[in-house]
Protein backbone atom coordinates (compact mmCIF):
# COMPACT_ATOMS: atom_id res chain seq x y z
CA UNK A 1 0.00 0.00 0.00
CA UNK A 2 1.39 3.37 -1.03
CA UNK A 3 1.69 6.23 1.45
CA UNK A 4 -0.23 9.34 0.36
CA UNK A 5 2.02 12.21 -0.79
CA UNK A 6 0.84 14.53 1.99
CA UNK A 7 1.80 11.95 4.66
CA UNK A 8 5.20 11.40 3.02
CA UNK A 9 5.85 15.14 2.96
CA UNK A 10 4.89 15.49 6.62
CA UNK A 11 7.18 12.60 7.56
CA UNK A 12 9.98 14.16 5.52
CA UNK A 13 9.44 17.48 7.31
CA UNK A 14 9.85 15.72 10.68
CA UNK A 15 13.20 14.34 9.50
CA UNK A 16 14.22 17.85 8.37
CA UNK A 17 13.30 19.30 11.77
CA UNK A 18 15.61 16.76 13.41
CA UNK A 19 18.37 17.61 10.92
CA UNK A 20 17.99 21.30 11.82
CA UNK A 21 18.36 20.43 15.52
CA UNK A 22 21.65 18.65 14.82
CA UNK A 23 22.90 21.68 12.90
CA UNK A 24 21.81 24.05 15.68
CA UNK A 25 23.76 22.01 18.24
CA UNK A 26 26.84 21.95 16.00
CA UNK A 27 26.75 25.71 15.47
CA UNK A 28 26.15 26.43 19.16
CA UNK A 29 29.11 24.30 20.25
CA UNK A 30 31.48 26.73 18.53
CA UNK A 31 30.39 29.39 21.04
CA UNK A 32 31.33 27.45 24.17
CA UNK A 33 33.56 29.45 26.51
CA UNK A 34 35.91 26.51 27.07
CA UNK A 35 37.38 24.54 24.20
CA UNK A 36 34.73 23.54 21.70
CA UNK A 37 34.22 19.78 21.24
CA UNK A 38 35.23 19.69 17.57
CA UNK A 39 34.69 15.94 17.23
CA UNK A 40 31.10 16.32 18.43
CA UNK A 41 30.53 19.34 16.21
CA UNK A 42 31.61 17.19 13.26
CA UNK A 43 29.39 14.34 14.45
CA UNK A 44 26.31 16.58 14.63
CA UNK A 45 27.16 18.04 11.21
CA UNK A 46 27.25 14.51 9.79
CA UNK A 47 23.98 13.65 11.51
CA UNK A 48 22.39 16.81 10.08
CA UNK A 49 23.34 15.82 6.53
CA UNK A 50 22.36 12.17 6.97
CA UNK A 51 19.02 12.99 8.56
CA UNK A 52 18.19 15.67 5.97
CA UNK A 53 18.93 13.29 3.11
CA UNK A 54 16.83 10.57 4.70
CA UNK A 55 14.02 13.11 5.07
CA UNK A 56 14.22 13.83 1.35
CA UNK A 57 14.09 10.12 0.60
CA UNK A 58 11.10 9.62 2.91
CA UNK A 59 9.27 12.53 1.28
CA UNK A 60 9.90 10.92 -2.11
CA UNK A 61 9.00 7.38 -1.02
CA UNK A 62 12.52 6.14 -1.79
CA UNK A 63 13.63 3.20 0.33
CA UNK A 64 17.10 3.47 1.85
CA UNK A 65 19.35 1.03 3.67
CA UNK A 66 20.58 1.40 7.22
CA UNK A 67 23.65 3.46 6.40
CA UNK A 68 25.67 6.47 7.51
CA UNK A 69 27.21 6.86 4.05
CA UNK A 70 26.51 10.34 2.78
CA UNK A 71 27.68 9.26 -0.69
CA UNK A 72 25.15 6.39 -0.78
CA UNK A 73 22.33 8.68 0.38
CA UNK A 74 23.31 11.28 -2.23
CA UNK A 75 23.18 8.58 -4.91
CA UNK A 76 19.67 7.64 -3.83
CA UNK A 77 18.65 11.31 -3.65
CA UNK A 78 19.48 11.61 -7.35
CA UNK A 79 16.15 9.93 -8.09
CA UNK A 80 14.17 12.51 -6.11
CA UNK A 81 12.09 15.22 -7.73
CA UNK A 82 13.72 18.64 -7.62
CA UNK A 83 17.13 17.36 -6.48
CA UNK A 84 20.00 19.34 -8.02
CA UNK A 85 22.80 19.16 -5.42
CA UNK A 86 26.40 18.73 -6.58
CA UNK A 87 29.24 18.95 -4.05
CA UNK A 88 32.32 16.80 -3.68
CA UNK A 89 32.90 17.86 -0.07
CA UNK A 90 29.86 16.05 1.30
CA UNK A 91 31.57 12.66 1.46
CA UNK A 92 34.00 14.04 4.05
CA UNK A 93 31.15 13.82 6.56
CA UNK A 94 30.71 10.04 6.55
CA UNK A 95 33.65 9.14 8.82
CA UNK A 96 32.33 11.48 11.52
CA UNK A 97 29.31 9.20 11.97
CA UNK A 98 31.41 6.55 13.67
CA UNK A 99 34.89 7.70 14.66
CA UNK A 100 33.54 10.59 16.69
CA UNK A 101 31.20 8.39 18.76
CA UNK A 102 33.85 6.23 20.37
CA UNK A 103 37.10 6.76 22.25
CA UNK A 104 39.22 5.30 19.49
CA UNK A 105 42.87 5.97 18.78
CA UNK A 106 42.00 8.19 15.85
CA UNK A 107 43.25 11.64 15.03
CA UNK A 108 41.38 14.42 16.82
CA UNK A 109 39.03 16.56 14.76
CA UNK A 110 40.44 20.05 14.23
CA UNK A 111 38.62 23.34 14.36
CA UNK A 112 39.04 23.70 10.60
CA UNK A 113 37.70 20.19 9.93
CA UNK A 114 34.66 20.83 12.10
CA UNK A 115 33.99 24.12 10.30
CA UNK A 116 34.17 22.37 6.92
CA UNK A 117 31.84 19.66 8.22
CA UNK A 118 29.28 22.24 9.32
CA UNK A 119 29.54 24.04 5.97
CA UNK A 120 29.00 20.77 4.09
CA UNK A 121 26.00 19.93 6.28
CA UNK A 122 24.51 23.39 5.75
CA UNK A 123 24.83 22.99 1.98
CA UNK A 124 23.11 19.61 2.04
CA UNK A 125 20.34 20.81 4.33
CA UNK A 126 19.71 23.84 2.11
CA UNK A 127 19.61 21.66 -1.01
CA UNK A 128 17.16 19.28 0.67
CA UNK A 129 14.94 22.16 1.81
CA UNK A 130 14.90 23.55 -1.74
CA UNK A 131 14.08 20.16 -3.27
CA UNK A 132 11.27 19.52 -0.77
CA UNK A 133 9.92 23.02 -1.36
CA UNK A 134 9.93 22.51 -5.13
CA UNK A 135 8.24 19.15 -4.68
CA UNK A 136 5.59 20.65 -2.38
CA UNK A 137 4.89 23.41 -4.88
CA UNK A 138 4.70 20.98 -7.80
CA UNK A 139 2.26 18.68 -6.00
CA UNK A 140 0.22 21.45 -4.36
CA UNK A 141 0.94 20.20 -0.84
Amino acid sequence: MSVPPRDRMQAGQRWLALAEEHLRIARHAFSLKTSAPFRLIAFHAQQCAETALKGLLVANDVAFPHTHSILRLLELAGSCRGWTYQNDEAEQLTPFAVVTRYALDDEPVTHEESERAVSAAEAILEAVRAAVSRQSSATGI
